[in-house]
């Protein structure tokens, strides 16, 4: 049987992560800033609650919501489908499908510790922002 390498040496090495409290507008300057598509939002325990996209960012504007006073926690994606760190690439890309998702958070006993992007698992990973400062 063929061997796979697992999902971890693919992603993302620091995923950017806010509180469910924080705005709208602090995410999509957090995702632009590290060249990130998504935010993890954690608890003060670092525990995963939720995701917020750069698609969630449009929608959310496109409805009228003011991005300085609207809170994450409306607007993100709540319980996300995860994946440990071991799984290798072809599960990854069965759950990426099954999900029918563009992020898949890494997780560890629920806090996360990376965060993968769909076609990231079938290419070399880039540099982030971090590793190229």
């Amino acid at each position: 049987m063929a061997q796979y390498a697992p999902a971890s040496p693919i992603q993302q090495a620091e995923p950017v992560t806010l509180g469910p409290n924080d705005s709208v507008a602090e995410a999509c300057r957090a995702m632009q800033r590290d060249g990130a598509t998504a935010v993890l939002i954690v608890s003060t325990e670092e525990r995963l609650l939720g995701i917020f996209t750069g698609r969630d960012a449009v929608r959310c504007l496109a409805e009228g919501c003011d991005p300085q006073q609207t809170r994450l926690e409306w607007e993100m994606t709540r319980s996300p489908v995860t994946i440990p760190p071991d799984l290798p690439v072809p599960e990854v890309l069965r759950v990426f499908e099954a999900a029918g998702v563009r992020h898949l958070p890494v997780c560890v006993e629920g806090r996360p510790h990376g965060v993968l992007r769909r076609g990231s698992a079938t290419r070399p990973p880039t540099p982030t922002a971090r590793q190229t400062a």
